[in-house]
C-alpha cells in the first residue's frame, strides 16, 4: 500500500508484508536462510480510529502514521523494549505464574517469531481487557505503558 489514508472505525483487521502460504526467509544456493525484505507501507492512520487491529509478518512501519489513541502502544526498537519490560516485570512480579505469564506474553503474542525483524511494533493495550487476572494485566499495561 502507498499513499493510503484511512478515515473512520477499523476493527479485527490484520496488515501483513509477508502471506501466511510463503516463508518469512529465503534461501540461497548453500541452503542459508536470509530474512526477506520488510515492506514498507506509507499509510497514514493519523484519522481513523483502531481497534483490535494486528501489524505483522515482514513490515516496517517507520513511514506509517498512526493515531494518537491512549489504548496504542507504539514501540520502537521493540527487541530493547521487550527485554526492558521482562527486567521491570520481574521486578514488580514475585510469583512464578505472573512472571511465566509476562515471558509467554512477550514469545507468543506481543513479539513472536514472525514480528522479530520489525523495527517499530503497534500493541493495543486493550487486549488486555476483560481479564481473568485484572490485577495483574493493569500491572503489565501499566508496565508497557512506561516502557
Amino acid at each position: 500500500m502507498i499513499h493510503v489514508v484511512f478515515k473512520g472505525k477499523i476493527s479485527s483487521s490484520w496488515f501483513y508484508g509477508i502471506p501466511f502460504t510463503e516463508d518469512l526467509y529465503s534461501t540461497n544456493l548453500f541452503i542459508l536462510k536470509k530474512a526477506k525484505p520488510l515492506k514498507t507501507p506509507l499509510v497514514n492512520f493519523g484519522h481513523a480510529e483502531l481497534k483490535d487491529v494486528i501489524f505483522s509478518r515482514g513490515l516496517d512501519l517507520s513511514s506509517t502514521v498512526f493515531p494518537n489513541q491512549e489504548h496504542l502502544k507504539i514501540i520502537n526498537n521493540p527487541r530493547r523494549f521487550f527485554d526492558s519490560f521482562l527486567k521491570r516485570s520481574r521486578e514488580v512480579f514475585t510469583d512464578n505464574e505472573s512472571l511465566v505469564f509476562c515471558r509467554d506474553l512477550v514469545d507468543n503474542v506481543l513479539y513472536k517469531p514472525e514480528n522479530r525483524g520489525m523495527p517499530i511494533i503497534l500493541v493495543d493495550l486493550n487486549q488486555f481487557y476483560p481479564s481473568l487476572n485484572e490485577n495483574r494485566d493493569r500491572l503489565i499495561v501499566d508496565l508497557l505503558k512506561a516502557g
